[in-house]
């Protein structure tokens, strides 16, 4: 059985597992990803070159895509939250016990020297904070090598933001109701167009969130604002837009395809279609429209309840 990532889709938490802030001051989690050595997280206080910076000082650098940089492997963040709340508790404990053959086996990835290397791609991502506005900034992912091939994962911030996430979806929805999507595999995170990963994200996320009888549709610039790969093709001012608008062709080309081959959406959903507009940089309007008949089973029950 192949196993799932668990996309969160509670309002105010879109932005929990990447480095763009999309939901204004609504947004009550984002990762930060600097790529320079000034920043050193220290007794849960953040330090730029040696000085403790505000909270509003954090919110700015945050909020800047020019200082938060787009992660190498932006599917692994999901990932790395899937496998912590499916294998593990970290609702109650921030530390998970594992080994790479186990890790590997769920994203569906292999190991040895050709493989995904998938702990030196981990690592990197202990270069990662996460900030969340009510409670101070976290490391994202510590890693320790135990004896014996064996590792101990820990996420401050990952406990923290999913305890806060399911008290809200309690208080609002009750217990029967979701606070996440699994309708991408998890198996995604061995893709070589990462961008074309994340855009399947960004578009299971929208259908699953339209509703059963809704018609799902965003524009290229409210995608490319969820996305920071895309918006540095978008901004860049290093290359003309004939060579831009080839970068966002190369990065949508696959994404119907694994749309059918890493998402149950194509079982699950009547005479789905996807419908990609012409990609333009100079046509930031084009919309990208989703239509489908319902659920297969709608009549019986149909799927769960996605809340937003």
């Amino acid at each position: 059985m192949t196993e799932r990532l668990l996309i969160p889709t509670l309002k105010g938490y879109r932005d929990m597992l990447r480095t763009a802030v999309t939901e204004e001051n609504e947004s009550k989690a984002v990762l930060f990803h600097p790529k320079v050595d000034d920043y050193v997280l220290k007794n849960g206080c953040l330090y730029c070159r040696g000085s403790a910076l505000s909270y509003e000082q954090i919110i700015s650098l945050v909020s800047n895509p020019e200082v938060n940089k787009s992660l190498k492997e932006p599917i692994l963040p999901y990932a790395l939250f899937s496998f912590m709340y499916s294998k593990g508790d970290v609702r109650n404990n921030a530390r998970l016990e594992t080994t790479e053959s186990e890790l590997c086996s769920f994203l569906g990835v292999s190991t040895g020297g050709n493989g995904f290397k998938l702990i030196e791609k981990l690592r990197h991502l202990q270069y990662v904070y996460g900030e969340i506005p009510t409670r101070g900034v976290f490391p994202f992912l510590q890693i320790e090598e135990q004896q014996a091939g064996r590792y101990v994962l820990t996420s401050e911030y990952l406990h923290h933001v999913l305890n806060m996430m399911l008290a809200e979806s309690f208080e609002k929805y009750g217990h029967r109701a979701r606070y996440y999507t699994n309708k991408v595999h998890s198996d995604i995170v061995a893709v070589r167009n990462k961008t074309a990963a994340v855009i399947v994200i960004e578009l299971s996320h929208l259908i699953v969130t339209a509703g059963r009888q809704g018609k799902p549709h965003m524009t290229l610039q409210e995608l490319v604002l969820r996305i920071p790969q895309l918006l540095a093709i978008w901004t860049s001012t290093q290359h003309r837009t004939g060579f831009r608008n080839r970068q966002l062709k190369r990065a949508f080309e696959p994404v119907v395809d694994l749309m059918r081959e890493k998402t149950a959406l194509y079982d699950e959903l009547l005479d789905l279609d996807i419908q990609i507009p012409r990609l333009d940089v100079t046509n930031p309007k084009a919309v990208i429209r989703i239509l489908h008949n319902g659920y297969r089973g709608a009549r019986c029950g149909g799927t769960e309840q996605i809340i937003q």
